[in-house]
């Protein structure tokens, strides 16, 4: 399962963006992760 979900987010060492954790993405960036996952 840990495989697939990186191939799916295809993480890599050397991301192009700091958003790999909540403490160093931005604020849009988790309220739009937590809208897309949120569940009612």
């Amino acid at each position: 399962m840990a495989r697939a979900v990186q191939l799916l987010i295809e993480y890599a060492p050397r991301p192009p963006h700091e958003s790999g954790t909540k403490d160093t993405a931005s604020p849009e960036v988790v309220e739009k992760l937590c809208t897309l996952f949120a569940h009612d």
